[in-house]
């Protein structure tokens, strides 16, 4: 007779499940039945470990952003010293994430959760800005910051969209660090 499978197995099989058809198909492809059947449990199991299909790409969606953070961190740490140097070593390393997983990307800046969510992947986003911050040694204020990291993510949401401009596959990298120089020169400018 087969052991009966935990809520903790379930999930993690699940969400093994979740992120290869989000991988192949996107967010969209996912069906509650064939995960189920995927996790060797019934739909009503399913949705009694997650609350339901949301709450399987809300999942999938924390797993993405702890993955982008260990990519960033890493990025981060092999950078360097220099504030510059580690900006654009997390632009090029939010990049390459980006490229390397388009539609685990596309989930988890689109997917809207219709619940209530417990905001951990909330504060997985404040952790990512927590560590941007931290690669500046306080040298910029927050909002410049944030408003910095907005034209990165756009670039970067652009170009997997492949919508820039003028598109051409390497440009992306030339307008993150066109975006980087112009602000930390407008950064030293407004030093004393």
């Amino acid at each position: 007779m087969a052991k009966k499978k935990s809520h903790d197995d379930i999930r993690t099989i699940t969400l093994d499940a979740a992120t290869g058809v989000i991988d192949a198909e996107g967010y969209l492809a996912l069906n509650a039945r064939a995960l189920a059947t995927a996790a060797g449990c019934s739909v009503g199991t399913l949705y009694n470990v997650f609350g339901d299909l949301e709450g399987v790409v809300y999942a999938v969606n924390l797993r993405t952003a702890h993955a982008l953070y260990a990519a960033l961190e890493t990025a981060v740490q092999q950078a360097g010293r220099r504030p510059e140097d580690r900006l654009h070593a997390l632009a090029d390393a939010y990049f390459d994430f980006a490229v390397a997983h388009p539609r685990r990307w596309e989930s988890l800046f689109r997917f809207r959760l219709k619940g209530k969510a417990d905001g951990s992947v909330g504060r997985a986003g404040e952790a990512l800005f927590d560590l941007l911050k931290d690669s500046v040694n306080g040298l910029v204020e927050d909002d410049a910051l944030l408003a910095l990291w907005a034209a990165i993510h756009g670039v970067v949401e652009l170009a997997t969209q492949q919508h820039l401009m003028f598109y051409a596959s390497g440009s992306e990298r030339r307008y993150l660090r066109l975006i980087l120089d112009t602000a930390f020169k407008g950064f030293s400018a407004e030093k004393p």
